[in-house]
């Protein structure tokens, strides 16, 4: 569906369009020093993988985009620039940049860029329109985003062309920033670039997936696990498709444990909790960032689990034993669907975080008849 939009001419020119904004707004990260030192400090980028990416920062000041655009070599109409959603037309007629002092990250797809994200920065203006932390172009409607072309769409994967290299493996994680460490390490990896992939867009991605031997989901490891019930509902989608899906925990550093424990002793919504929970949380890019290696990460993916296992390691003996029963009642019913020489060790595995001499082996095969 997308490669048909790309091929009429229209959206071909608004795409070298958005491409040329990207080169530009690359040429103006890595002539800042200022942002380019606060960029690869906070992320652990290297500048092979910013160049190649063309990852950028929307300076906006003169000479100005939209002029450098519409009167440079190759130069576009402001029909095309509004057209990419990255200008927004005024009442004037004029055009306004849709990022400002922002990192922004370009999607890749044959050689286009097709989508564009915003991170808020120390250098983004200080207003009300600017307070969120990631900012997407938006998409076309007929109430007022007529002027977007229909090829800026944002179903496509951030690093969707590694599915063209046919990858027997592939980590789905959470952010762009983490997607990115992990293609620097040699990972074959995409992004949503949120916790999980919209309903919507299943219908166009499990076909790409389906080749695929193993989808390994990695996603933030935070006090709420938002990213942790993302994870578990994008395993569970894959695995009735007969993909067989991977959970991959990160590992707490020292900096979250110590945050943890003092969110332990805080009332939730209070300035100081706010302030930890960024603190007791670690994503990918974290991981890379403190100077963890591939290798590192080979050791998680090797103990990912299946949501089921997940689920089954989260049991305690410590359930009261008028619970047990109602907690057990999914993982059984999950695990009478495995084929029959699957059913043994899972059960064995119930009976082990619950206790032996509490839950005997018969007694889980008769529950899960009931249920």
């Amino acid at each position: 569906r997308l490669v048909s939009d790309w091929s009429s001419d229209v959206c071909s020119s608004d795409l070298d369009a958005l491409t040329a904004l990207a080169d530009l707004y690359h040429q103006r990260l890595v002539g800042n020093a200022e942002v380019l030192t606060w960029f690869k400090s906070k992320y652990g980028i290297g500048e092979e993988t910013i160049a190649r990416l063309k990852i950028g920062f929307a300076d906006n000041t003169e000479p100005g985009v939209v002029r450098a655009l519409m009167e440079g070599p190759g130069t576009f109409t402001p029909r095309e620039l509004a057209a990419t959603s990255a200008f927004r037309p005024t009442a004037q007629d004029g055009l306004v940049p849709f990022f400002d002092g922002r990192i922004v990250f370009p999607y890749w797809s044959r050689g286009h860029v097709v989508f564009m994200i915003g991170r808020l920065t120390p250098f983004t203006p200080d207003c009300e329109w600017e307070k969120s932390k990631y900012k997407k172009l938006a998409i076309r409607n007929d109430r007022n985003n007529s002027h977007v072309a229909a090829c800026i769409r944002n179903d496509v994967l951030y690093n969707e062309d590694v599915f063209l290299s046919r990858p027997d493996r592939i980590v789905i994680t959470e952010g762009v920033t983490d997607c990115i460490s992990l293609m620097e390490h040699g990972f074959p990896t995409v992004s949503p670039v949120t916790v999980q992939i919209r309903d919507a867009d299943w219908e166009r991605l499990l076909p790409k997936l389906a080749g695929v031997k193993t989808v390994f989901i990695c996603q933030d490891n935070e006090v709420s696990e938002v990213g942790m019930q993302g994870a578990l509902k994008t395993a569970r989608i894959l695995a009735g498709h007969g993909i067989a899906t991977r959970v991959a925990v990160l590992p707490l550093g020292e900096k979250q444990r110590a945050a943890r424990e003092k969110l332990a002793g805080l009332a939730a919504g209070t300035a100081e909790a706010e302030a930890l929970a960024g603190d007791a949380k670690i994503d990918v890019n974290e991981f890379f960032a403190s100077g963890k290696t591939a290798s590192d990460f080979e050791r998680i993916l090797a103990v990912a689990q299946t949501p089921l296992e997940l689920a089954i390691s989260k049991l305690s003996p410590e359930t009261p034993d008028l619970d047990l029963a109602r907690i057990l009642r999914p993982i059984l019913t999950e695990v009478n669907q495995l084929d029959p020489i699957e059913q043994p060790r899972h059960l064995r595995l119930i009976q082990e975080r619950c206790g032996k001499e509490r839950l005997p082996i018969s007694a889980l095969r008769q529950q899960m008849k009931v249920v």
